[in-house]
């Protein structure tokens, strides 16, 4: 039954989450943080310990002493890493990427102060681009793009809107930049009006449209053709090879980078993974599409690592970041469409309803089979047969193998 997977999973999941957490010695300092996967030895802030952090608050605490003890000390951690203008770094640069990605992990979880929250969303503000021609986000006020990419632009959005923090009049700004920056298909592409789009670009733009305000059904309706794509989209991105998608942001900055590009500027490059069956189901469920939540869920818990988490199999780690959106696309599902943990009778119809692939069957069971089987028991006509096929509906929606 799916429910109980959601809860067994969450339990693997944090387990294996605890065992990336590292106690290191740096300068003669005691640091404890968390890596982003088990292998590796550096603790980092976005996508390692902030991660974990918001992870832990899903899942709940642990009943090992030593492991709540790591984490209070990963946490203080996390708050001392804060640079003096409000920034996390990543791959070496204080970024608005890791920033806002350490904001919507844990800035309305009771880890930072109001103060740090504060200086963080005004570094954010502060790689925001004004005019008729911006309404994106840069990696950092102090730089040249090479590119504009769309995922700084959803990273900084998704956090501001964690928090509660977009500013009115940069909304519109935001959504006619989003409409602006489709590629030549209609979808979008990690850069600005690309040829072709992907199916993590297109996801990422209509969630920004979405936290800055734009209604569920007005999204439907106007790109009602990009959705019904990303719909065809899931058996491809289900398998184990299309699940993750892999990009490099760079960017010229005179303080801060890590090669040079091909005039021998200083360039800084950021590369991120994206997990695209989690970033589908965020987009689904908040448009409604709960039978594709269902499907995506379930393909989920299929392909997870063997560790607990969630990876590439070609490099054989379980990453936390992948690992939280997962549990997160998961204990959305749970709350707003199993209403929790219990499994009530109505839980049972709806994940059986989720689990037929077409609503013309759902319609065409509920409609016809239902009503048949109560016309048989309450005129008598073979009562025995109906109440038989009852009980094994029954059985069946109580104990469905997802």
């Amino acid at each position: 039954m799916l429910l109980n997977d959601i809860t067994f999973i969450q339990r693997q999941a944090r387990t294996y989450v605890e065992k990336c957490c590292k106690v290191l010695k740096i300068e003669g300092k005691t640091i404890v943080g968390f890596s982003e996967h088990m292998s590796k030895q550096r603790i980092t802030a976005w996508g390692g310990t902030s991660s974990a952090l918001r992870l832990f608050s899903i899942t709940g605490n642990t009943p090992d002493q030593d492991i709540e003890e790591k984490v209070k000390k990963a946490k203080q951690w996390l708050v001392n890493d804060q640079k003096e203008e409000g920034s996390w770094e990543a791959s070496g640069m204080p970024c608005c990427e890791a920033t806002a990605g350490v904001i919507y992990d844990v800035g309305n979880r009771g880890v930072l102060s109001e103060v740090q929250i504060e200086k963080a969303k005004d570094f954010i503000n502060s790689c925001y681009s004004l005019g008729s021609q911006g309404g994106f986000f840069r990696s950092r006020p102090d730089i040249r793009e090479v590119n504009v990419h769309l995922y700084t632009t959803f990273l900084a959005v998704r956090a501001l809107w964690q928090i509660g923090k977009i500013e009115p009049g940069k909304k519109e700004e935001i959504k006619a930049f989003i409409r602006r920056a489709r590629a030549s298909d209609g979808r979008w592409g990690g850069l600005y009006q690309e040829v072709r789009g992907t199916v993590e670009h297109t996801v990422m733009a209509l969630l920004v449209l979405y936290y800055c305000g734009e209604p569920r059904e007005a999204i439907k309706s106007e790109y009602e053709n990009e959705i019904r794509w990303l719909r065809k989209q899931t058996r491809n991105c289900s398998k184990q090879e299309n699940m993750f998608a892999q990009e490099e942001t760079k960017a010229v900055s005179k303080y801060y980078y890590n090669g040079q590009d091909q005039y021998g500027e200083k360039e800084w490059k950021l590369n991120t993974h994206h997990f695209k069956l989690a970033l589908m189901c965020k987009l689904f469920l908040i448009l409604g599409e709960y039978d594709y939540c269902n499907r995506l869920i379930v393909k989920m818990i299929k392909i997870r690592e063997t560790q607990g988490g969630w990876g590439r199999t070609t490099e054989g780690n379980s990453y936390i970041w992948a690992t939280l959106q997962a549990v997160e696309a998961m204990h959305d599902f749970e709350t707003l469409i199993l209403g929790g943990r219990k499994a009530s009778l109505s839980t049972r119809v709806k994940l059986l309803t989720y689990k037929v692939p077409h609503f013309w069957i759902r319609t065409a069971f509920f409609v016809l089979a239902i009503p048949s089987l109560i016309y048989f028991i309450i005129s008598g006509m073979l009562a025995e047969i109906a109440l038989n096929a009852m009980f094994i509906l029954f059985t069946w929606f109580v104990d469905i193998d997802d």
